[in-house]
């Protein structure tokens, strides 16, 4: 098995599964979601559990499924259902009764904690804590991976992974050399949760066993303790980076469409999710001003498309003329002995702000904007009674994505479309407006009959 392909299959099957659940559920809208910032749910429910927020406690036993994102879940109570998850980390305390689908930096099944079906990670550290048990099959994408009880078979893939309980099925797992790094290193964000140390390499605890075969891939060959694999143990020296050059270019078409759609569908999916996230993130922390964009689109369409051609020569405009100043100033600062270096670090510091600030506009609200207008015209079909926010930016989401997948004309013209529009929707919305404009005037009401 090669292994940097069995670590995307995972990440892509746990997306995959987290998209899909998603679409089965919209049609339904059984609850709205429940959003805010620091969220606590200790009733029991009786109902499926829709929660976005940065930190959500589940305290409470839940009889249906759980959907969520945000920075952490932590889970204390019980799910009777499945749970679906993106973010930051989801730490399972409880009892899920059915799957368990998660992407995010760090999946954790604490002491005693059950997953009663399948369970399904993607992320930089899959964590399960002496005690904790799958009662199906592992599915897994990490950098390092810590495996406990697992009734059925592993799958997966990792930098780094010890096992430390029993399998009661076959492993098939991909190994690295056993040297990863953490990625919160280099972000250094304290919000994120802290991941678990692995002894790196493929290692093994004393209680560690295996009913049936192991097969693994690897750069190098690891000690596997006897008695450990009751069945067989087949080990597959991965190929080196020309081997594997050599194997691509005798591919063949079939397997190369296979393998072009596959990262295809990767891009798309994951782009959806990280559009969903940061929309729920709008909806829930910038309301005002994404529904007055919304609100201004809509009514203004001619006018935004003005003002974002207008504001996309500005800014090309700006680039070229902040660089050409950036160059004169290094040369001036070079001619003066750094008399002139601050003020070459002021003109970079602004034209990070300036870049920054128009790509996100363009890159992502946008495009959640074009969506909204159009999961809200789609969900009245539906309902034309009821107003749903979030199962709106879903089901315009999913015809915004999958219109900018189409290869050059969504991926460059509708989005360009996309961001033209919503650059000049949200500057008509931010701009002051006169001081002393009065409002529109209202008709006047024709005049009523005289009576007699």
């Amino acid at each position: 098995m090669n292994p940097k392909v069995s670590k995307g299959r995972i990440v892509m099957m746990t997306a995959l599964v987290m998209i899909a659940s998603l679409l089965l559920a919209a049609p339904a809208f059984a609850s709205e979601p429940v959003t805010g910032d620091d969220i606590v749910i200790s009733e029991d429910m009786n109902d499926d559990l829709y929660v976005f927020g940065s930190t959500i406690v589940i305290d409470a036993d839940i009889d249906g499924d759980v959907i969520g994102a945000g920075n952490t879940m932590t889970i204390n109570g019980t799910v009777t259902g499945d749970v679906l998850f993106a973010g930051s980390g989801l730490i399972i305390n409880g009892t899920v009764e059915d799957d368990v689908r998660a992407a995010g930096y760090v999946i954790r099944l604490g002491e005693n904690a059950s997953v009663g079906d399948d369970l399904n990670a993607g992320g930089y550290s899959v964590e399960m804590q002496p005690g904790s048990s799958v009662g199906g099959t592992l599915y897994y994408g990490a950098a390092q991976a810590l495996i406990a009880d697992v009734a059925e078979d592993i799958s997966g893939g990792s930098e780094t992974a010890r096992l430390t309980g029993s399998v009661g099925g076959n492993a098939d797992i991909s190994v690295g050399s056993g040297e990863s790094f953490d990625p919160n290193q280099f972000f250094q964000n304290p919000e994120m949760p802290e991941a678990g140390t692995i002894e790196p390499g493929f290692t093994f605890g004393p209680d560690a066993s295996i009913a049936g075969d192991l097969n693994y891939t690897s750069p190098q060959e690891w000690s596997i303790p006897g008695g450990v694999v009751a069945g067989k143990t087949e080990f597959t020296l991965e190929t080196a980076d020309e081997d594997q050059a050599g194997a691509a270019e005798a591919e063949s078409a079939g397997a190369k469409f296979a393998r072009g759609l596959w990262r295809f569908a990767n891009n798309t999916i994951l782009g959806f999710l990280m559009m969903l996230l940061v929309g729920v993130g709008l909806q829930r922390f910038a309301p005002a001003f994404l529904n007055g964009s919304r609100d201004t689109l809509r009514a203004q369409p001619l006018p935004s498309l003005g003002y974002g051609l207008l504001g996309y020569l500005v800014f090309f405009g700006l680039v070229a003329v902040a660089v050409g100043l950036v160059v004169l100033v290094i040369i001036l600062s070079i001619a003066t002995s750094g008399g002139a270096g601050s003020v070459a670090g002021v003109l970079s510091l602004a034209g990070t702000a300036i870049f920054t600030v128009f790509t996100f506009v363009t890159r992502w609200v946008a495009p959640i904007l074009m969506a909204l207008l159009l999961g809200e015209w789609l969900y009245g079909l539906i309902n034309k009674e009821k107003k749903a926010p979030f199962w709106s930016l879903v089901l315009g989401l999913i015809v915004v994505v999958l219109a900018q997948a189409i290869p050059v004309l969504g991926g460059f013209f509708l989005s360009l479309l996309f961001g033209v529009f919503g650059l000049g929707a949200v500057f008509l919305y931010l701009r002051p407006k006169a001081a002393g404009t009065p409002p529109a005037a209202m008709p006047d009401k024709p005049a009523e009959p005289a009576l007699g």
